[in-house]
């Protein structure tokens, strides 16, 4: 699994990647940019099923092709985005929702850690790193973005901390 939070028009997210319930990676992606109606996103779950969740959302336009994916097509995966409209959205199976782009949230294995954090004011880049110390799926290094800004080049990717 993974920890992703948000607050305020910032993504950001832990760089463990597992497959089953065995860490695969240490330093993957999790945040990406421009992934079908998305302007960021940020997917949790199963390494495999995130990567082909991916593959199938690129090619779509509008938020209700994702919302009409069955749960058991792509299975264990959680999706918080930002659309280039600024809303933000969560997909996680058979529970998809537009969330209030004013209100702290957060999905995956640290998730209940990281809301905690974020409750108490902390930025989402330090509620990733605290919920790391409590979830063994979620690890130190921390991937974060910022809302898209206005115009975007094709040297601005998400950044490692």
């Amino acid at each position: 699994m993974t920890t992703i939070a948000y607050n305020n028009g910032v993504l950001a997210s832990d760089s463990r990647s597992c497959i089953g319930d065995m860490i695969y990676e240490e330093d993957s992606q999790k945040i990406f940019q421009d992934v079908g109606p998305f302007a960021f996103l940020g997917i949790a779950g199963d390494y495999q099923a995130a990567m082909d969740t991916l593959d199938i959302i690129k090619t779509f336009t509008s938020l209700e092709q994702i919302r009409m994916i069955p749960a058991d097509e792509i299975g264990n995966v959680s999706i918080l985005g930002i659309t280039e409209d600024q809303r933000l959205w969560s997909y996680a199976g058979d529970c998809s929702c537009e969330l209030r782009a004013d209100r702290p949230f957060a999905v995956g294995s640290g998730a209940p850690y990281a809301m905690s954090a974020l409750d108490l004011g902390l930025e989402p880049e330090e509620a990733v790193a605290f919920a790391a110390t409590r979830d063994m799926m979620t690890n130190s290094i921390v991937q974060t973005t910022r809302e898209l800004p206005d115009e975007v080049t094709d040297e601005e990717e998400p950044t490692k901390h």
